[in-house]
């Protein structure tokens, strides 16, 4: 039974060892193929090897390695995927299961695992992926640091909270409400009773932002822009 379970184990490893050369051959202009032969993770696994400890709170085993954590965080941010989205595109598609370095028969993380370990890194290690990255970066290309760098200057240096667009939205859109209350209670009454509040500020049972896919995340950004826009021309005309 140990001869045939060797054997077993040897037939699989060489079927995943088949299986990851073609989808890299199939695949080679791929990003994710590009940043694998780029980027060394090792810094990265070494500063995050503490996690493990948060791990297994209810009494089940741990089924990841923090190596995979790591690499599912970063195809997470070059995509701009939510967590569900995250966890379905390593689940689903070859190149990105390979990536994060799951074979074909093992059990893939789940998008809980993958938040409770970007807040780990946030509280521990805020700058963790940006600098490891472009220290690495830089050391690739020694000389481009001394070269004129061209880029878009929003939010360049800043020290403002994480938040999407639509998080943005509505946060003005509180401030120009309370403005507005301060000024005219009564203005802000009328203007109450016609706005569309749900399309600025979420319907009722309106699942969390990070909860949507990038295209639902998209289109409620849309939903919310234009809902702020026309508040912002109804508190114009009042000529306050």
């Amino acid at each position: 039974m140990r001869i045939a379970a060797q054997v077993e184990a040897a037939l699989w490893a060489w079927v995943n060892e088949q299986y990851a050369a073609t989808v890299v051959a199939q695949n080679r202009a791929h990003v994710l193929v590009f940043v694998q032969a780029q980027v060394a993770f090792s810094a990265l696994e070494k500063a995050c090897a503490p996690f493990h400890v948060y791990a297994g709170q209810r009494g089940q085993a741990p089924h990841y390695h923090v190596g995979q954590l790591c690499r599912a965080l970063l195809v997470k941010y070059l995509h701009g995927w939510s967590y569900r989205q995250t966890e379905r595109e390593i689940r689903g598609h070859s190149l990105v299961r390979w990536f994060v370095g799951y074979a074909l028969t093992d059990a893939t993380l789940d998008h809980l695992t993958l938040w409770r370990f970007e807040q780990w890194v946030k509280q521990q290690h805020a700058r963790l992926f940006f600098d490891e990255i472009l220290k690495q970066i830089d050391q690739a290309h020694p000389t481009e640091v001394a070269r004129p760098q061209i880029g878009d200057t929003f939010a360049l240096v800043s020290r403002a909270c994480e938040q999407s667009r639509t998080a943005l939205l509505r946060k003005a859109a509180h401030a120009l409400l309370n403005y507005l209350a301060a000024v005219t209670p009564t203005g802000h009454a009328a203007l109450l009773a016609d706005c569309t509040v749900g399309d600025l500020f979420g319907h009722a049972h309106e699942p969390p932002e990070y909860y949507l896919t990038k295209p639902e995340r998209d289109a409620l950004e849309i939903r919310t822009a234009t809902a702020a826009h026309a508040l912002l021309r109804r508190v114009t005309a009042q000529r306050l």
